[in-house]
């Protein structure tokens, strides 16, 4: 199965949500342990493709009281929905806060949701909005239930159009993220921004901070992340200065580093079709030490994928793939996750969307890995492999941990009734 031009990720939490679970309890960083020993799946939900969503795709974000919530980008009205998993007992019970409309409140959403210190959720929507061209909005819940409240819609070129990606919750609140296509440039679609929401009192002001250009890359599926000077980095899936008759690029990953009222951008990597993976699909996570992490969906020696490694040397950063997947082997293979997940002691976690040992699925149903560091680089050991049903297939998302080093995701697709499941993963 193959998810173009963009899908993200998803994920939910576990047995400890029974026992009053916080957002402290589980979170998308570093402070987790390890698995140590064969890990056993345990569904938490599957998605039925009615009312209560299909196919979701998109990291989960956890409220304060370990509820958590996600997107799908099918489902409810047929425009996709925001789901919310409540835990009661050892199982979740789940329920709709919105249904997408396809009207100002837009429709598809393949981002996950973030969270602000108040309880507010954001997150895009790939189509509808205001001028049908997707939006930027924002979920509070109240006495009289939950409100959808759209910040942004896009307008098409030269602004943007498409958020694939989610947003990034800056300093004064100001949100920033990406648009699969219009800006500027390419043909008369565009091929993709970088934007900025401003709050200014109940409304945002959205100011276009880059429009690729094919050079710098085009069509940015992925999020993005900042560091502590306010810089965002983030990636392309095409585009750069590797280019050949029959395509616009391999890809990039790419930094917008603040300069008085703007950004300078640079490109910090050029994927190539010859001499590695290439397609970075997926966006970046940075450990302690600065270096970024990403995946490729294919290429590489074994045509399946990588995990890669951007470390800097000065102004400049060094490429390292850390893992080349190969499915032949029981591998993993075609990794599709909007970001991986660091462990405390450097270890990465993630999913492929095909690959393992799972027959139901021509190629296989997809996995969960870890890459532990050593002396000699990273071992890879495939955690889980699914198996289609009851399990899942295809998890195109990312991972989130609890402290106990429980992992929680999605897949896009099996379990019960076809349509994915929400599902922990326990060492």
């Amino acid at each position: 199965m193959k998810f173009l031009p963009a899908l993200a990720s998803i994920v939910v939490c576990a047995t400890w949500c029974g026992t009053g679970a916080t957002a402290a309890s589980l979170r998308p960083g570093a402070d987790f342990a390890p698995p140590a020993k064969a890990a056993s799946e345990q569904v938490l939900y599957s998605f039925q493709g009615g009312n209560d969503g299909a196919n979701p795709q998109a990291p989960l974000a956890v409220d304060g009281t370990g509820s958590l919530y996600g997107t799908t980008v099918l489902g409810g009205n047929g425009n996709g929905t925001i789901f919310k998993l409540t835990p009661s007992g050892s199982t979740y019970v789940e329920s709709i806060p919105w249904r997408f409309t396809e009207g100002n409140d837009g429709s598809a959403p393949h981002a996950g949701l973030v969270v602000d210190s108040s309880g507010a959720f954001y997150g895009t929507a790939s189509g509808g909005g205001k001028h049908g061209f997707g939006c930027v909005f924002k979920l509070t819940s109240g006495k009289a239930g939950y409100t959808l409240t759209p910040l942004y819609g896009f307008a098409g070129p030269p602004d943007g159009s498409g958020p694939i990606g989610g947003v990034l919750i800056g300093a004064s609140g100001v949100l920033y993220g990406t648009t699969e296509s219009g800006g500027t440039s390419g043909d008369g679609n565009g091929t993709g921004t970088v934007f900025a929401l401003t709050p200014s009192g109940n409304a945002y002001t959205e100011s276009v901070l880059l429009s690729f250009d094919g050079v710098n890359g085009i069509f940015p599926y992925a999020g993005l992340i900042t560091d502590a000077s306010g810089a965002l980095y983030g990636t392309t899936f095409l585009g750069g200065t590797s280019k050949s008759m029959d395509n616009p690029g391999y890809g990039t990953a790419f930094k917008l580093s603040p300069n008085g009222s703007g950004y300078i951008q640079t490109v910090l990597w050029n994927f190539q079709l010859h001499g590695g993976s290439y397609l970075p699909y997926g966006g970046l996570v940075e450990d302690s030490a600065g270096n970024l992490f990403g995946v490729t969906n294919v290429g590489g020696p074994y045509g399946a994928g990588s995990v890669y490694e951007l470390s800097p040397t000065g102004s400049t950063y060094a490429l390292t793939f850390v893992h080349n997947f190969d499915p032949k082997k029981g591998d993993g293979g075609e990794p599709f996750a909007e970001s991986l997940l660091l462990g405390k002691d450097g270890s990465i976690y993630g999913t492929t969307e095909e690959g393992g040992t799972g027959t139901l699925c021509t190629g296989g149903c997809g996995t969960v890995f870890e890459l532990k560091p050593g002396k000699k680089g990273y071992t890879e050991k495939v955690i889980y492999s699914f198996r289609g049903e009851p399990d899942g297939s295809a998890p195109a998302a990312g991972l989130i941990a609890d402290a106990n080093g429980t992992l929680y995701g999605t897949t896009y697709a099996g379990g019960q009734y076809g349509y994915g499941t929400a599902f922990e993963v326990t060492p």
